[in-house]
């Protein structure tokens, strides 16, 4: 039925009952049923809105294929599913291919520890030097994590004396 959907050989009407239809199947006690539709409609930019976001906020088995690529997912939706994600969550957007100064703000701003790593690992992602204050401010105190930090190029100076001092309050204690 979902793929049917993406095609081109549905009447509008026949597309509006396939949508309830699909609609109605969010609500199947079954975890296959809706990871099958989060495999078909993931990677699809005509897939109903309504129904990513409801498979977004599934289980981390069937939200997985959809925030780590799905083009319908917003940065409003990505910031909201940072913020009332899980860590696993988190970590899946962070490695999205592309994402905006906005997700990886609100990355840096809530996501755990390894959803931080994940952003600065990423290639594809846009991170602002506040962004990159944010996260040495929030998890300059763990070592390893630092040690990361300071090796990234990108890491002005500020932060770089941030992640410094720290590293002093680390050895003192």
């Amino acid at each position: 039925l979902a793929r049917a959907y993406l095609s081109d050989q549905l009447s509008l009407d026949e597309r509006c009952s396939a949508e309830a239809a699909l609609t109605f199947l969010l609500d199947d006690p079954s975890p296959k049923v809706r990871h099958a539709l989060a495999e078909v409609f993931s990677t699809s930019a005509m897939a109903p809105a309504q129904i990513v976001l409801a498979l977004a906020a599934d289980q981390i088995e069937i939200s997985s294929l959809v925030l780590l690529r799905s083009p319908i997912l917003s940065d409003i939706d990505l910031v909201d599913r940072v913020a009332l994600g899980d860590e696993a969550s988190q970590r899946l957007i962070a490695l999205r291919p592309r994402l905006s100064m906005t997700v990886a703000a609100a990355i840096a701003e809530v996501g755990c520890l390894d959803a931080c790593a994940d952003l600065l690992q990423n290639a594809g992602a846009a991170i602002a030097k506040l962004s990159l204050r944010r996260i040495c401010e929030r998890h300059g105190h763990d070592g390893v994590f630092r040690e990361t930090l300071l090796n990234d190029i990108r890491l002005p100076a500020d932060c770089r004396q941030l992640l410094v001092t720290h590293h002093g309050r680390a050895l003192s204690e």
